[in-house]
């Protein structure tokens, strides 16, 4: 996928600002090169006005994710919790129950997804009871058909053996 470059347009106190911030990075970051020669050429760039090298301080910095995206992610784990709760009295094997506690996205083509997921579970600290990996292969589409099929039932968070065995036919294989 090409992504288009940005064109960004700031101020020269806005671009003071930031080749100040990134000189105080340099030298907090002296005993890290890769850092400092980072926050180095930053510090350059805004300092000449070099516009078209300003997307050079956004590598980092994520494409903003709406609010249906992250919500379509935050039911995916809510689906798996669901199930496994329901699985839980069932006696299920642990097996299974691992199965159904990892979420896989594909990192090449689902990459987003994946990040939203991680990011959940690794610093918001959300759905600790379930991993995240990648599932080298696309997954996305399981996915969405579960959540059809959960969002189709009238009580979504106490499933009966009927509603789990209908939504784990579309459960993703992994690898």
């Amino acid at each position: 996928m090409h992504k288009t470059k940005t064109k960004q347009s700031i101020s020269k106190t806005e671009r003071l600002l930031l080749a100040n911030q990134y000189e105080i990075l340099q030298k907090l970051n002296n005993d890290d090169s890769f850092l400092s020669k980072r926050y180095r050429k930053l510090q350059a760039i805004f300092q000449a006005g070099a516009e078209c090298f300003y997307d050079e301080a956004f590598t980092d910095i994520a494409d903003t994710l709406d609010e249906d995206f992250c919500q379509e992610v935050i039911q995916i784990f809510e689906l798996r919790r669901a199930i496994r709760f329901s699985l839980k009295k069932s006696g299920i094997s642990q097996e299974k129950m691992d199965e159904v506690a990892t979420i896989g996205f594909d990192g090449n083509n689902e990459c987003a997804h994946f990040s939203f997921a991680r990011l959940l579970q690794q610093e918001l600290n959300r759905f600790q009871e379930m991993s995240v990996e990648n599932s080298h292969m696309p997954s996305l589409h399981c996915h969405r058909r579960m959540l059809d099929t959960w969002n189709s039932l009238d009580n979504r968070n106490h499933l009966s053996e009927t509603e789990i065995e209908a939504l784990l036919k579309n459960l993703p294989t992994m690898y």
